[in-house]
């Protein structure tokens, strides 16, 4: 009996540390990262707009059907980028994302000074001095993925979000 615990002890603890280790490990595995399957369909520094998601069109895995998507590609090798959008009042997300997945910066409706998105993102060894309206963030890496989620609170509103998310902003910004 006492051996019998001691093998269904051990296999737990060898069980635990395997899916331990799988889990860590299966996302350097994965063939196509948030990053690669835009980096081919988005310019750099151009927003996109992805409307709310239908089966099998989602932008990202576990998307909503009740949020238009804003996706930009971005780029602070050479200068910070400026993203900027004008919304009607409703309740929105932008999360500021590595080129290995990993989230680096988040802001939404209820921190932004005016209500609506407007974030400098500077890379390494820049500068800017923003109005106070602006919001900055320094990038982790070079490369990444700004993503503004624009959250519906009726799905009928949806064609009115999508065009409001069409007028957004995504470009270089020269500093001098």
């Amino acid at each position: 009996m006492r051996a019998r615990a001691f093998w269904l002890g051990l296999a737990l603890i060898l069980g635990g540390i395997v899916h331990i280790a799988a889990m860590l490990v299966i996302p350097a595995l994965a063939p196509k990262s948030g990053y690669s399957r835009f980096e081919a369909a988005v310019d750099t520094n151009v927003p996109v707009v992805r409307g709310p998601a239908a089966p099998g069109s989602e932008p990202f895995p576990f998307s909503s059907p009740d949020t238009v998507y804003v996706v930009c590609r971005y780029d602070v090798t050479e200068n910070p980028v400026r993203f900027m959008a004008t919304l009607p009042d409703t309740y929105w997300s932008l999360a500021l994302t590595e080129t290995d997945g990993g989230n680096f910066y988040h802001m939404n409706s209820m921190q932004a000074p005016t209500g609506q998105p407007d974030l400098i993102l500077l890379g390494r060894g820049q500068e800017f001095d923003p109005t106070v309206d602006q919001t900055v963030a320094q990038a982790s890496g070079q490369r990444g993925l700004m993503v503004l989620r624009v959250f519906l609170r009726d799905r009928t509103l949806a064609p009115t979000m999508t065009a409001a998310a069409k007028g957004a902003i995504c470009a270089p910004l020269e500093i001098g």
